[in-house]
């Protein structure tokens, strides 16, 4: 007789959780071995291109005002004159290697480039990959992970790549003008008690984040409750989020 193999499913190690045709929260599960769910691989994917499209971008953003500023930071006034250039871009393009004892160079190198690095440095250990490349750059840092990409995936450390690469794509897309865009609206849901995002013992108002799902333009979800709401209904939800402020 030959003994049948069950491969239990692993659930998204980032937590991701969708509503099933109850209406109820349940865990979103991955494909083969990987770690993380489609929609989240999808994400990282897209936070990479990101990165490799904006990196290049940040020698044209050195100087004060050459970007649009963000319609919604708030503006503060400051006690010293501006600097002449923008730090924050300075930073994420800065490619020198950090030092041991003022003057020996380690392979870890600063800026945008060594966010990436320290990753790939972590797949060439694990993996016993012994070349090195004469320069660190994003081209070389990423072909690392994407040479070996389905065994990234299957890594438990693989969510913590996410969010560092979230975060440099949130950075460098900043840098460069490209503003996160902001929710379309609040999520006008009634939470009942023991529902997910309501810890009181009393029904309360989700008001989560409402953002257009990629996949599916004509449609939109909250990242609080996981409700989605037809594209049709933006309009609506974005009047009664103004009428709760009472700007309308």
């Amino acid at each position: 007789m030959t003994e049948q193999i069950t491969t239990v499913p692993n659930t998204c190690m980032n937590g991701c959780e969708e509503r099933n045709d109850e209406d109820e929260l349940e865990p979103v599960y991955t494909s083969d071995r990987f770690t993380l769910c489609d929609n989240c691989i999808r994400r990282l994917d897209k936070y990479i291109d990101n990165i490799r499209k904006n990196y290049p971008r940040l020698v044209a953003h050195l100087m004060p005002g050459s970007v649009e500023k963000d319609p919604e930071s708030k503006q503060t006034k400051k006690p010293v004159a501006p600097l002449p250039v923008r730090v924050e871009v300075i930073d994420l393009a800065d490619e020198r290697h950090y030092l041991i004892g003022g003057s020996l160079p380690i392979e870890n190198v600063r800026g945008a480039v060594g966010v990436i690095q320290r990753w790939a440095m972590t797949v060439r250990t694990q993996r016993r990959f012994t070349t090195r490349p004469k320069r660190y750059t994003i081209a070389s840092e990423l072909a690392v992970l994407e040479r070996s990409w389905e065994w990234v995936l299957q890594q438990p450390w693989t969510p913590a790549l996410m969010k560092d690469m979230r975060k440099l794509n949130s950075e460098l897309s900043n840098a460069v003008g490209l503003y996160r865009f902001r929710p379309t609206a609040w999520c006008p849901t009634v939470l009942q008690p023991g529902d997910a995002g309501n810890e009181s013992t009393e029904p309360v108002l989700c008001e989560g984040p409402l953002l257009t799902l990629s996949r599916d333009p004509l449609a939109i979800v909250c990242l609080k409750c996981r409700r989605k709401y037809d594209r049709d209904d933006a309009d609506r939800l974005w009047r009664e989020k103004l009428a709760r402020e009472g700007t309308m």
